[in-house]
């Protein structure tokens, strides 16, 4: 099992104990970030650090 297979995350959200609406999965390869959403998990696709940050604030997750 790996990214993108849906499986893979289906797996990881159980091992974790979280809904997909509960978490962010942040990856640099759209395929993963795709498959990511798939499950519905909010996903960004990582660039650089400055788009990271807006990114997540724009989610209203605190950064630092």
């Amino acid at each position: 099992m790996a990214k993108p297979d849906p499986m893979f995350y289906r797996f990881v959200l159980r091992e974790m104990g979280v809904k997909p609406s509960e978490a962010i999965f942040i990856d640099n390869l759209k395929k993963n970030t795709d498959g990511a959403e798939k499950v519905g998990i909010t996903s960004i696709q990582f660039t650089n650090y400055n788009d990271l940050v807006k990114k997540l604030k724009k989610l209203k997750i605190r950064i630092d």
